[in-house]
């Protein structure tokens, strides 16, 4: 089944890869025959399209890798077959979850890589080489607790008043948390952006646990209802924070 899930999440980004990577290809094209580069990109120039471009399908892959966990058994409603499993449920979740962090995994380190030549974006707080696999895990387990469910209808507004909260909090730690204005490697938004993150992804990732360890053939609104719990109490806080004002 590991393999299985590291074949779904491959295909995944690959169809992400083929999309984006058009651009530098060309690029490259036109840089093997002089007569046709028009645009006289140096090396240094053509290195940092290629990091651009791996950020935004790291990016992208994350929050696509997270959210598709479990599309097959929606679109083949094949949730009846998967719970037959002779594996714990706990266990089905791993075998979701840790392809394709590794497929992540394996795409930061290319960015890394990548990233050590780059000029442009040294000091952009979005690409550091530290802050930007962080925050991709953090979207990914997002993303991931989200998968067990379509994103559509109740589900989609659930999602959207999530965000809303994790922006809220992100403001919410940089205004009151005096650290974060004296980090010199990241903006003090950014670094409240990715407490405010983790915040979110321990509710989340605890509610699609407890929320799959009961999964079974109810009606799935009955499922999300009990998933949506786990999500009140940091929406509800993070809400409240706009209205504190510093000391």
């Amino acid at each position: 089944m590991l393999i299985k899930e590291f074949k779904h999440g491959l295909k995944k980004v690959l169809n992400i890869f083929i999309v984006f990577l058009i651009i530098p290809l060309i690029f490259f094209i036109l840089r093997l025959f002089p007569v046709l580069d028009y645009f006289s990109l140096s090396v240094k120039d053509y290195i940092d399209i290629i990091v651009f471009f791996l950020w935004v399908i790291i990016l992208l892959s994350s929050i696509l890798l997270g959210t598709s966990a479990f599309e097959s058994e929606r679109k083949n409603n094949a949730f009846e077959y998967m719970l037959t499993f002779p594996v714990k449920k706990l266990k089905l979740i791993f075998y979701k979850f840790f392809p394709r962090l590794l497929i992540l995994f394996s795409l930061i380190i290319v960015y890394e890589i990548f990233y050590h030549f780059s000029f442009y974006f040294i000091k952009t707080s979005l690409f550091k080489p530290l802050y930007f696999p962080i925050l991709i895990i953090l979207l990914f387990i997002l993303s991931f607790s989200f998968s067990l469910f379509e994103i559509r209808d109740t589900m989609a507004l659930i999602v959207f008043f999530t965000y809303i909260g994790i922006f809220s909090l992100a403001f919410f730690f940089k205004r009151h948390l005096p650290l974060l204005q004296k980090l010199h490697y990241v903006s003090p938004f950014f670094s409240g952006f990715i407490l405010s993150l983790f915040f979110f992804d321990i509710f989340t990732i605890l509610g699609i646990i407890f929320t799959f360890l009961k999964f079974d053939l109810s009606p799935v609104k009955m499922h999300m209802k009990k998933f949506s719990i786990y999500l009140i109490i940091p929406i509800l806080l993070s809400l409240i924070s706009l209205f504190i004002k510093r000391g």
